[in-house]
């Protein structure tokens, strides 16, 4: 998985979920996407740096987190990771 899959795959698990929320499991499986991400390219880019400490400071939350504030991760992968539309 690629940067841009990456974001395409987040943006349609937020989508195709009914929740206002999101669970601590639902968290560690875009964790878990975004560390595919890492692996298969063998390097981290700053922008997925970043989205993997968004994610670790969100799973830190102890309450269920407002989907918006996964939807905010989406905007830090930049444009030229972005498929051509």
């Amino acid at each position: 998985m690629i940067e841009t899959e990456f974001k395409v795959w987040l943006q349609g698990y937020i989508d195709l979920s009914d929740e206002t929320h999101l669970d601590q499991q639902q968290l560690i499986i875009i964790k878990n996407h975004a560390n595919l991400v890492i692996a298969t390219s063998g390097k981290i880019s700053s922008s997925m740096q970043e989205i993997v400490l968004s994610l670790e400071r969100l799973q830190n939350k102890s309450q269920a987190i407002p989907r918006e504030e996964i939807l905010l991760i989406l905007n830090l992968i930049p444009k030229n990771h972005m498929p051509i539309e």
